[in-house]
């Protein structure tokens, strides 16, 4: 069987007080390109976007299954080694 219910329902809303899971995101070597690839069938959502100011070249764009799910397609994002203590 292909697919499975999720044993995690989609949150309700956003943020940190609504627990559950709100995409998937993979990573490609080029949004653009994989667009292409898929034409028409792309249901983009959301973007192109980039966040050059953030880290440099990482580039995103959002799209919808069939099932209204979102999934993500990033390019050139990395973790930093050594990422800043959070202020809080």
């Amino acid at each position: 069987q292909a697919k499975e219910d999720s044993p995690v329902p989609k949150a309700k809303e956003d943020g940190p007080w609504y627990p559950g899971w709100r995409h998937i995101a993979f990573a490609v070597n080029s949004v653009d390109a994989k667009l292409a690839e898929m034409g028409d069938a792309a249901n983009i959502t959301l973007g192109p976007f980039d966040f050059d100011d953030f880290i440099k070249g990482w580039r995103g764009v959002w799209l919808a299954d069939p099932e209204g799910n979102i999934i993500e397609l990033a390019q050139g994002y990395v973790d930093e080694e050594n990422p800043p203590p959070l202020n809080g």
